[in-house]
C-alpha cells in the first residue's frame, strides 16, 4: 500500500512537471513567432493549456516599442482566450473557433522625427504587407479564425516631437467589438493595433493604409458600448492631497498655460493643447480624488482630461 501511495505521488509529481514544461515551450513558441512578425520584443505573464477543454489561455502579454523609440510597452493585453480545432491540427492547420483578446493599453509613441512606433514595426513594411501570397514564404502551418473578440480599453498617445517631456492624451475607448474570418497572423496583430485606434478617432498613421493591403478592412458582426462625449475624468489616487496637487500643478506648467491656482480650494484653471482645463482636487478617505475637465470651443476633449491624470499619475511614481 505504502509504495503504491508513492507511485501515485511520484506520477502526480511527473505529470505536474511535464504540464509545466509543455506551458513552457508552448509559451516560448508563441513568443517567438510573434516577434518574427512584428520584429520587436515581446513576454507572457502567463500561459495554461487544457487539453480536456480543447482551450488556451494567455495572461499579460506585452510588445514592447521597436528600434527608435524611448522604452516602454506598445500593447498591454490583460488577457487573451482561445477555443482551439484540434482536429484540425491534424490537417495541419492552426483553426480557432473563437479568439477572445482583452486589450487593456495601447499606447502610441510619436518620436522626435514625427514617426509613430506602429508604422515601425515589421509587420506594418510596406515591402512585407504587398507581397503576394503566392510569392511569399509558405506558413508551415496556415491560421484561421471563425470568431473574434476584441475588447479595447483605452489608447495613450505620447508625442515627442516638440519635447522630451512629451504631450500625453489619454482615450478612455472602452468598447468591444466582435469580427469573423481572419486568416493570417500579420491580419491580427495588423487589426489588434489598428481598430482601437480608428476608435479613438487616431489620424495619420501609414499603418491605416498597409494593413488594407492585407485585408484588414474588417466591419465588425457586433459592437457594444462605449464611453464618448464626456468632458471630464476622475480617479482617486493612494497619495496625500499636497501631493496630488503639487504633482497635478507641475503636469500643467510643463504641458500648458496655469490661468490660475489655489492650493486651499484645490482647483486650478488652465490651458493646454489649446483647451481649456479645470483641475479639481479633494481629500478623501484613502487618499485624493482628481477630477479633471477639458474642453475647446465647448466640445469636450476627454482625451486631454484623462492625459492628466495620467501624467500626474506618472509624476506620483
Amino acid at each position: 500500500m505504502k509504495k503504491m501511495l508513492t507511485a501515485i505521488v511520484i506520477l502526480l509529481i511527473a505529470l505536474f512537471i511535464v504540464g509545466l514544461v509543455k506551458d513552457q515551450i508552448i509559451k516560448a513558441i508563441i513568443t517567438s513567432t510573434i516577434e518574427k512578425t512584428v520584429g520587436t520584443k515581446t513576454s507572457i505573464g502567463g500561459f495554461s493549456l487544457s487539453l480536456l477543454t480543447h482551450t488556451v489561455e494567455i495572461k499579460n502579454f506585452k510588445m514592447y516599442n521597436p528600434a527608435g523609440f524611448p522604452e516602454g510597452l506598445l500593447i498591454d493585453l490583460a488577457y487573451a482566450k482561445v477555443n482551439l480545432d484540434v482536429q484540425a491540427l491534424f490537417q495541419k492547420e492552426l483553426h480557432f473557433k473563437e479568439l477572445t483578446v482583452e486589450l487593456r493599453e495601447l499606447d502610441l509613441v510619436k518620436n522626435k522625427q514625427g514617426e509613430m512606433n506602429v508604422d515601425a514595426l515589421k509587420v506594418s513594411k510596406k515591402r512585407e504587407a504587398q507581397k503576394p501570397v503566392s510569392s511569399a514564404k509558405k506558413e508551415e502551418m496556415p491560421m484561421r479564425i471563425d470568431i473574434l473578440n476584441l475588447k479595447i480599453g483605452k489608447i495613450v498617445s505620447k508625442d515627442y516631437t516638440a519635447s522630451d517631456d512629451p504631450a500625453i492624451n489619454v482615450h478612455d475607448v472602452n468598447i468591444q467589438k466582435t469580427y469573423k474570418n481572419i486568416t493570417s497572423i500579420n491580419q491580427l496583430i495588423l487589426l489588434i493595433l489598428t481598430e482601437p485606434m480608428k476608435s479613438a478617432g487616431i489620424k495619420g498613421a501609414k499603418i491605416y493604409s498597409l494593413a488594407a493591403l492585407t485585408g484588414v478592412g474588417f466591419v465588425p458582426i457586433a459592437v457594444g458600448s462605449t464611453i464618448f462625449g464626456k468632458a471630464s475624468n476622475e480617479e482617486i489616487l493612494n497619495f496625500n492631497y499636497n501631493k496630488v496637487y503639487d504633482a497635478a500643478l507641475k503636469v500643467i506648467t510643463k504641458s500648458g498655460t496655469v490661468k490660475n491656482a489655489n492650493k486651499e480650494t484645490g482647483v486650478i484653471n488652465a490651458e493646454v493643447n489649446n483647451a481649456t482645463v479645470t483641475v479639481d482636487i479633494t481629500q478623501v478617505d484613502g487618499g485624493a480624488k482628481i477630477k479633471v475637465s477639458a474642453r475647446k470651443y465647448f466640445l469636450p476633449k476627454p482625451e486631454v482630461a484623462s492625459g492628466i491624470i495620467y501624467k500626474t499619475k506618472e509624476e506620483l511614481k
